[in-house]
């Protein structure tokens, strides 16, 4: 399960991702960039495994995000 992190940095919040065994910080400024992000991992059941590559293609770009997660749902 993946859950959404806070993190203040001087003087903003920024926001990351958390599993069970990984924790991504500081991905976005972007609360609901990053929320859309922990939902379609848990909606798709994303396996862990594929979290820092999904993490590359949201900071690349962050308007994909639903493919790309569709995209590494899949694989084994």
């Amino acid at each position: 399960m993946y859950k959404l992190t806070v993190r203040l940095e001087k003087f903003h919040f920024c926001y990351g991702i958390k599993s069970k065994n990984k924790q991504y910080n500081s991905l976005s400024r972007d609360k609901y960039a990053v929320q859309r992000l922990c939902e379609l991992c848990n909606e798709l059941k994303l396996d862990e495994v594929h979290i820092g590559d999904v993490i590359e293609d949201f900071l690349s770009d962050p308007s994909d995000v639903k493919e790309y997660v569709k995209e590494y749902s899949k694989k084994p």
